[in-house]
């Protein structure tokens, strides 16, 4: 290898460039070293983001289901109730109309008795006033 000598000036300022370099390239190399382990915690921190936020989308999922779930058997359980409803009310009707006929029925077995009993007591009385003959 040749070795090809150099003024002295410029040996200088040669020296005081690769020395400015060496002390620029340390912090530049720590600077890497930070950022590329700055760049690994966001990724960390997004794929953490993500999985929350996966999450997060099944727990809506979940919530919603059980929503649909609710509204269904609410609906269903209204539907029940009217149904119960509508027949009290049709049983209520039988029952008066089922009344109502018998107090007809027993009134006229009344009427008929009364005037069973009546005729009877008018019979009996025109009888005692009539004139012996």
């Amino acid at each position: 290898m040749l070795l090809t000598l150099r003024p002295p000036d410029v040996q200088k300022r040669y020296n005081s460039k690769v020395q400015n370099l060496g002390n620029v390239t340390a912090p530049f190399e720590s600077y890497k070293a930070l950022t590329a382990r700055e760049r690994k915690d966001l990724k960390l921190d997004n794929l953490s983001l993500r999985e929350k936020v996966t999450e997060a989308k099944k727990s809506a999922e979940r919530i919603q289901h059980q929503i649909l779930e609710t509204e269904s058997s609410t609906q269903e359980l209204c539907k029940d109730q009217l149904l119960k409803k509508h027949e009290l009310k049709k049983s209520q009707f039988l029952v008066s109309k089922k009344n109502n006929l018998i107090w007809r029925t027993n009134s006229s077995s009344k009427v008929k008795t009364l005037r069973s009993s009546w005729v009877e007591t008018s019979l009996a009385q025109w009888i005692e006033r009539r004139p012996v003959d």
